[in-house]
This record gives C-alpha cells, structure tokens and sequence, in this order.
C-alpha cells in the first residue's frame, strides 16, 4: 500500500481501498489530460447544474449536486453511450441487468 506523500502514511481513504483489496493509482500533479473522463464529468457538472445559479451556503450546493449526479447517471443520455444513460448502459450487460439504482 503506497503512503500519502504528504503524511508519509495512508490517509483514510487509501486505507479503506487497501482493505478491499482495491488498487490506488494516482496521476501526476498537473496532468488532467490523463484524468479525461473524470475531467469532462467536472466540467459538465459545472455547465448544467453550477455554473447557473449561486449558493451561499454548502448545504444547498451539495444537494443540487447530488440531483444532479442522479439525473446523470439514470436519465441523462450520453453521447458516447450511443446516447444511452449510464444505467441503460450498466443493464446492457446480463450481471447487472436488475439493477435499480447505485448506492
């Protein structure tokens, strides 16, 4: 298990992933181009639920937020999903086909 380079010892979150058994790969500071994906979700995150309105406190921020994620996980169609939603595309595969929601 690698260590905070800051702390010199795993922070909560790496200790977690460890415990299941999950690898932690980290990009290079300054690098989003290797981070695109993660990126384009900021950056529509920002375009159609942020960057229109302003919130003077972090409680209702955080739930627009999280209605948002919602919408685009389970209505939203994506252009690269051949403009399914990520849910129509997660039940595309015979596993996961009973899927209702993702916690």
């Amino acid at each position: 298990m690698s260590s905070s380079p800051m702390c010199g010892r795993p922070t909560p979150v790496e200790q977690a992933l460890a415990d299941l058994g999950i690898r932690h790969k980290l990009i290079p500071v300054g690098t989003p181009q290797q981070n695109d994906k993660v990126e384009r979700s900021h950056r529509t995150l920002d375009e159609e639920c942020l960057n229109s309105r302003a919130f003077r406190k972090p409680r209702p921020r955080a739930f627009a937020i999280k209605r948002w994620v919602t919408f685009y996980n389970f209505q939203r169609p994506h252009s690269a999903l051949h403009w399914h939603t990520p849910l129509q595309t997660l039940r595309s595969f015979q596993e996961y086909q009973r899927v209702t929601h993702v916690s």
